[in-house]
């Protein structure tokens, strides 16, 4: 399939329908390729986005670079609004997920993780303090796996974290000695397979995912 230019992220729900967001819209792509637009965003841009548990609805991240404000809404997958959690929990979000017990964990522009509940209430952000050996040098990618763990692509520093849902460090799952390069992105798929874009996304490394190892 080839797509549009200039998408940001891409979601396929269990049905097998692709979104993708892009600009200042949200497109479905069809069986036969073409595409129509579900969600016009007015004065955001569209950037990072995720299918939810519920069949239906996705995640998706705003920022409007005008007034500088931003915002992760959810969104039915015919384009209609049903929450909006606010610049007060979540400061200009680039990439967005949803784990187990319906938390939504954010990747901002300060390469911090925020987590807020269901109802957009502040829980926990990752790394807790400023002077943690935790620290994120530059996030383009996060990931949650069917234990509620969360996964981190730590850009800079050549490493994925694995911390718990409540957001407190577990381990490096993957560090350079795994061959982590400049990693980009990362999904955990169905099968139990990790799939890590890396070397500034020039390739794709497939690693076998149990939440405690890789192989």
């Amino acid at each position: 399939m080839q797509l549009n230019k200039d998408v940001c992220d891409i979601a396929v729900t269990t049905k097998g329908e692709i979104f993708v967001t892009g600009d200042k819209n949200i497109k479905k792509y069809l069986q036969d390729e073409s595409c129509i637009k579900i969600a016009d965003t007015n004065l955001y841009n569209t950037r990072g986005l995720c299918h939810t548990s519920i069949q239906d609805e996705f995640l998706v991240c705003l920022h409007n670079g005008y007034d500088n404000e931003s915002k992760v809404v959810r969104m039915t997958t015919a384009g209609q609004i049903k929450q909006t959690i606010k610049k007060t929990n979540i400061n200009n979000p680039w990439c967005v997920a949803e784990n187990i017990n319906e938390d939504v964990v954010v990747m901002d522009s300060y390469s911090t993780i925020v987590v807020v509940n269901k109802k957009g209430e502040y829980r926990y952000k990752y790394p807790g303090s400023s002077h943690s050996s935790h620290m994120i040098g530059g996030c383009y990618g996060i990931a949650c796996d069917n234990t509620g763990c969360i996964l981190v692509c730590d850009y800079y520093n050549n490493r994925i974290h694995q911390i718990d849902m409540d957001c407190r460090f577990i381990q490096f799952i993957l560090t350079q000695q795994h061959g982590v390069q400049i990693p980009m992105g990362l999904s955990i798929d169905n099968k139990g397979q990790l799939w890590l874009c890396n070397n500034d996304g020039k390739e794709v490394t497939i690693y076998k995912y149990r939440s405690s190892r890789l192989e």
